[in-house]
């Protein structure tokens, strides 16, 4: 078994923290920081959905979850205010975050989970039938809007020589096939020195 690290996204706990900036005028700091929260606020309710899962803050905590066979959930706030390593801006969403980890970890891979299969030539639902694309390129990923705009550099800074995928969230033979033996189902993101022709 391949280990796993979760970082959760923020889900409907960051959509209060996007209103709430809106509404109060929320300055930059205090809005990244409440972003980070609404993440370990969305992560403990995934380790309460599955019962396997442990929620934590820090990895040395997730290696011995892994390790003992739990799946580790990382609640991502403790980190990163003791690592302020990432822009205090909404360009920077829990794609670059979980880049971030990832280079911390040494991780060879991080998975994207969205809720559509990957990357598409153009948003499905705007035309008969988008294509799924094989493999993109990471500004080209980011300026879909399929990731944040952050990515690229995230990429470069933390992760030059890791994989990048994004795939679909609500299809679980899709993430278990990336998990556990690498196989291409969803949409790899690359830098530039990696670019080699797409298959659609």
């Amino acid at each position: 078994m391949v280990p796993v690290l979760v970082v959760p996204g923020g889900a409907v706990f960051d959509d209060a923290v996007r209103e709430a900036t809106h509404q109060h005028r929320i300055g930059d700091d205090a809005a990244h920081w409440m972003a980070i929260l609404a993440m370990d606020a969305y992560g403990w309710l995934l380790a309460d959905l599955a019962p396997a899962c442990v929620p934590l803050h820090n990895l040395a905590q997730a290696r011995r979850a892994a390790r003992s066979g739990r799946l580790p959930v990382l609640l991502p706030f403790a980190l990163m205010r003791a690592r302020d390593e990432l822009p205090h801006t909404w360009a920077v969403t829990s794609d670059s975050i979980a880049v971030w980890v990832a280079g911390m970890v040494g991780a060879r891979r991080v998975i994207l989970l969205k809720d559509v299969a990957g990357i598409y030539t153009t948003a499905p639902g705007h035309c008969p039938s988008p294509a799924l694309l094989a493999q993109v390129d990471a500004d080209t990923a980011a300026a879909s809007g399929a990731v944040d705009p952050y990515l690229p550099q995230a990429l470069a800074r933390f992760f030059p020589l890791g994989e990048c995928w994004v795939t679909g969230g609500t299809q679980p033979s899709a993430v278990v096939a990336l998990v556990l033996t690498g196989t291409p189902e969803g949409t790899r993101v690359v830098q530039g020195s990696q670019q080699r022709p797409a298959s659609v």
